[in-house]
């Protein structure tokens, strides 16, 4: 079940690159392997194997396999990478924090003892040599070693071996460390009071057997112990009683507030677990550690340690514990998910989806939806994707984008998330909507739908010109271009058709493969807003020729008594007239318009109104352009009241809060005093301040034309 479960994939080892960091290096040359080399490689590696030092496992397991090989003589390695995988001064540290309990000395050089007590006592450590350091018990030649003279440096070393439990147990019943003859050297003295101080600190916020326990775990974690709750709380008491500290009633009356405090403290190195094969009275839980995720856990907890400075015994599981291998799976694909590269840019193709799961969480979902069958070595050379297949593959993705997504906290944003996200956005426009969803886990949240917005609106607009023309990227240059353009009726419900608001709207197409994605480059904008530039509000200056004017064309028609005479008392004029508006309806009523300008706040104003037949026309300017259009018109009927309420509707422009307000002050009473007629207003100010209001609105009763 391990070799099946643990999802582990082969990494491919290329003999061309340095066998220890498989990286290329410049600087540094490779060399061609020797047999006195590869003996020193076989040697080193064996013994990191033993001591299970993860700083080098993916070079140890590169290492176990190609020595294996008759290929071993064609390895080459960087010197730097040698020097330092098959340094002895650090392979000599790793042996001794491994046997940090055994003294060094000549007289413990004796075979060590199958058996090791729970807890480190003064009965089963050797006794202190009083010629050695009296912190690290070693004899280095290099380092001078200094005598303590001093009652009052004897004093601060035993009061500090309180907070330190091997020099606790060292100096238990020295009360005058001149008269023992203690000696130290500085680097281990500095060390040791560091250490103390630190846990004196914490001690005073916590007891000091929870502290001592966690240097134990974390220990266990980095060696690869998987450990039971139960045997970790008997190894606290046993700590708290020899260190004579009381242990809290709220751990001996409720077991969960104990695995609550310690899981804060060792959640850097260890996860507990609680293992739901029993009933609920009989539920057991683990302590399993993280460094280790990528080994099945049966194979740790089944695997021979003769590591005797373990002072909590390992847990050891049934024969059949299949609780404890999906435990390992859910590890595995959890490690395999936040170790995949994250989703980069705004594509939301189904490749995009393919690229950013693991193929670890792929196979899983694959079996779990697809059963035995995806077992069988049968194959079918006829056999064409059904679209069964082809439905559980979208489903597939479905589930691992929800378990990506999830697992990484909201970070990983998912192809399916950005996707669904932003078309449920553009479908409903509801926020609310979008957040209850993203709830769920299903899209992304609202803010990052926006984001994702206005990076595809800062992406078009830099493709645009000084005019206010968008070049699509896709295009392809010296390739033929196909235009099509067609009006957009924005407001045509009037009754002659006059007085209506059109825009124009262009298509462009080209036959052939495009440049490039839509998508290529963009990436998740840092804003949720965006600026809009100038060029979409201006309004551009028509090049009419002023030498060529278009003269009427009944000129020589027309009489002139027509004229000298009242219309009713000429037959014949009465006649052309009647014809005239029959057959031209288009432009025979002008439009009154009447314009000012002046100072507003200092900055100059242009107010131009004009009056057409359904509705009233007031443009305020101060930039020299249209700006933000604003329809004011009756709630109700026009034949009702004057104090029926009037609303505000943007047609053009950013539809904000400010707008509607300038609408309801400077718009609403021209609507009123116009007997409830509809007024479009145009608005483009630099200047908003109740000041500027007032004398906004003495501007237009100057230019009144209603």
């Amino acid at each position: 079940m391990d070799a099946l479960l643990s999802l582990k994939r082969p990494v491919p080892v290329s003999l061309n690159l340095c066998i220890i960091c498989q990286d290329v290096k410049t600087n540094d040359k490779l060399f061609a392997a020797t047999e006195k080399g590869l003996n020193t490689l076989s040697n080193v590696t064996h013994e990191r194997q033993k001591l299970r030092h993860v700083k080098y496992k993916d070079a140890v397991d590169r290492l176990s396999e190609a020595l294996k090989h008759d290929s071993k003589k064609q390895l080459v390695w960087h010197k730097s990478c040698y020097a330092m995988y098959t340094n002895k001064t650090k392979l000599d540290k790793l042996k001794a924090d491994s046997l940090a309990e055994s003294s060094p000395s000549s007289s413990s050089s004796a075979s060590r003892t199958e058996t090791q007590p729970s807890s480190y006592r003064r009965s089963s450590s050797p006794p202190i040599n009083w010629e050695f350091c009296m912190f690290c018990q070693e004899d280095k030649a290099k380092q001078k070693l200094t005598s303590v003279t001093t009652f009052k440096k004897s004093t601060e070393i035993l009061e500090a071996s309180e907070f330190e439990k091997k020099m606790r147990v060292r100096v238990a019943g020295v009360s005058d460390l001149i008269a023992a003859e203690g000696k130290y050297h500085l680097s281990c003295y500095v060390q040791f009071t560091r250490k103390t101080t630190q846990t004196k600190q914490d001690s005073r916020h916590a007891d000091i057997a929870m502290l001592w326990l966690c240097d134990e775990l974390k220990y266990s974690a980095e060696h690869g112990h998987v450990l039971e709750l139960k045997e970790v709380w008997n190894r606290y008491c046993t700590i708290a009683e020899e260190s004579n500290v009381d242990i809290p009633v709220s751990f001996t009356s409720r077991m969960s507030t104990f695995t609550d405090k310690l899981a804060d403290k060792i959640g850097k190195f260890y996860e507990i677990l609680v293992l739901r094969d029993n009933e609920a009275s009989e539920r057991r839980s683990v302590f399993v550690p993280l460094k280790f995720a990528h080994i099945p856990i049966s194979k740790i907890t089944r695997e021979e340690d003769d590591d005797t400075i373990v002072t909590i015994p390992t847990y050891k599981p049934q024969e059949e514990d299949e609780l404890l291998s999906m435990v390992h799976v859910a590890l595995k694909l959890r490690g395999d998910i936040l170790s995949q590269p994250a989703h980069e840019g705004v594509d939301v193709s189904e490749q995009a989806a393919i690229e950013c799961v693991p193929d670890s969480l792929y196979m899983f979902l694959n079996m779990m939806l697809g059963g035995q069958r995806l077992l069988e070595q049968y194959i079918d050379e006829d056999y064409d994707e059904s679209k069964e297949e082809s439905v559980r593959r979208c489903r597939i993705l479905s589930i691992a984008q929800d378990l990506i997504y999830t697992a990484s906290g909201d970070k990983h944003l998912t192809p399916k998330h950005m996707g669904l996200g932003s078309a449920l956005h553009q479908a409903t426009r509801s926020k609310e909507l979008v957040q209850m969803f993203h709830n769920a886990g299903h899209v992304i949240s609202y803010t990052d739908v926006r984001r994702l917005d206005t990076a595809l609106a800062e992406s078009t607009l830099q493709g645009m010109d000084e005019s206010g023309a968008v070049l699509p990227p896709n295009l392809v240059k010296d390739r033929f271009v196909f235009f099509s353009a067609d009006n957009i009726d924005i407001n045509e419900n009037t009754l002659d058709g006059k007085n209506s608001f059109h825009a124009t709207q262009f298509a462009a197409c080209q036959r052939g493969p495009p440049a490039g994605s839509l998508l290529d480059g963009i990436k998740l904008s840092k804003n949720t807003t965006l600026s809009i530039p100038d060029a979409m509000n201006d309004i551009l200056p028509v090049h009419a020729n002023s030498k060529s004017i278009t003269q009427p064309p009944f000129r020589a028609a027309t009489k002139q008594e027509w004229f000298d005479i009242p219309l009713e008392e000429s037959p014949s004029a009465l006649k052309v007239s009647s014809a005239t508006q029959m057959a031209c309806v288009d432009s025979t009523m002008p439009v009154r318009t009447q314009e000012v300008s002046g100072k507003v706040c200092g900055v100059s104003t242009q107010v131009v109104c004009a009056a057409f037949a359904d509705r009233l026309l007031v443009m305020v300017s101060q930039c020299g352009r249209i700006g933000t259009l604003v329809s004011m018109s009756p709630a109700l009927p026009t034949n009702s009241s004057d104090q029926a309420p009037c609303e505000s509707r943007v047609l053009l422009g950013p539809d904000e809060p400010m707008t509607h307000v300038l609408a309801k002050n400077l718009a609403e009473p021209i609507c009123r005093e116009a007997g409830l007629r509809p007024v479009l207003l145009g608005l483009a100010l630099r200047t908003i301040t109740p000041q500027a209001l007032r004398e906004l609105r003495q501007l237009i009763d100057s230019c009144r034309i209603w």
